[in-house]
């Protein structure tokens, strides 16, 4: 059986490193979250820890600031220590794309039609009240296509590049 470590920076929570489980102080193995992590909640101290993050400080101490734990294999509920990685940010959303677990958005995606230059014309003639329909057919798309572009339902990364574009043009004035 492996040996047990008292969690880091939660009292009474112990950890298994090799077995990636985490034991709540009345004995309870900690279960997995609809989002696909296991995650520790004392309502008592107000304390809310994903294991991952418990059971690498536990080994290896704070996780240095810039930094984020990755599960190697892409899968959330697997703490097992030798499937965690100290990463940045930028590191683990590469992982996640080329493991399949992230989606391309936008232009990136292997699938798109449009461009983020054709979705803004398509934004911009609606704004001018233009027909779904003219502008369904000048660019080769559906109405209900139109509709969820300019609802802003679908090229919300394209959304999204405008607001911080928009932000930044106004933090200037």
């Amino acid at each position: 059986m492996e040996r047990l470590i008292p969690a880091y920076d939660a009292p009474g929570y112990q950890v298994a490193p090799l077995a990636g489980v985490v034991i709540s102080p009345k004995g309870h193995v900690c279960r997995t979250r609809n989002n696909g992590y296991i995650q520790v909640s004392n309502r008592s101290r107000g304390m809310t820890r994903r294991a991952h993050r418990m059971v690498w400080e536990s080994v290896h101490g704070p996780i240095p600031d810039g930094l984020e734990i990755n599960h190697k294999n892409g899968v959330r509920a697997d703490n097992r220590i030798e499937n965690l990685e100290l990463v940045t940010s930028t590191g683990n959303k590469q992982h996640a794309y080329r493991t399949g677990l992230a989606k391309a958005a936008g232009e990136r995606n292997g699938r798109a039609r449009l461009t983020e230059a054709q979705v803004s014309e398509i934004k911009e003639q609606r704004r001018r009240g233009e027909r779904r329909a003219s502008i369904a057919e000048s660019f080769g798309i559906s109405k209900a296509h139109v509709t969820q572009i300019s609802s802003g339902q679908r090229w919300t990364a394209e959304s999204a590049r405008q607001r911080r574009e928009q932000r930044a043009v106004q933090s200037w004035d």
